[in-house]
Parts: C-alpha cells; structure tokens; sequence
C-alpha cells in the first residue's frame, strides 16, 4: 500500500476532502464510535463521523489524524 495524497469530491460537498491514504478495517467501526484500522502495516484507533456502519475488511479513506486516532470514511466504489 503506497501513501499518497489526493482530493476526492461528490456531487453533494462543496468541500473537497483531503485523502492522507486508505485503510482496511481491521474491527468494526459503529457510526460515531471507535473501531481500528490496519493503515501502512500497522494497526490504528479509528472514527467515523458519519452515520455509517463499518465492517472488517471494508476499505477506508483516511481524512485527519488526531493523536492516536484516525478518521475514516468509506472508500467510494471505483
């Protein structure tokens, strides 16, 4: 997995997300709650500030880091 840095918009933001990489969940991630990550072969405390349900092996979009924890989203089908 290659860390790389790349806008991603939807029809619906007026705000282009900044994408600091991807992700695979490693424990499910309950909307608005913590769950983990595997992220450049190492394991993370994650987020998802959306009222989305995450299950292991889902691949995740990396927004923002705080500290120790990650913040996700769901990677769009492509």
């Amino acid at each position: 997995m290659f860390f790389r840095n790349k806008i991603h918009t939807t029809p619906c933001e007026s705000n282009p997300i900044k994408i600091l990489g991807e992700g695979i969940v490693s424990e499910e991630i309950q909307p608005y709650r913590q769950g983990r990550v595997k992220f450049q072969a190492t394991w993370w405390n994650a987020r998802c500030e959306t009222n989305v349900r995450l299950i292991p092996g889902t691949v995740v979009h990396i927004v923002k880091k705080e500290n120790i924890t990650l913040f996700v989203v769901p990677a769009p089908f492509e």
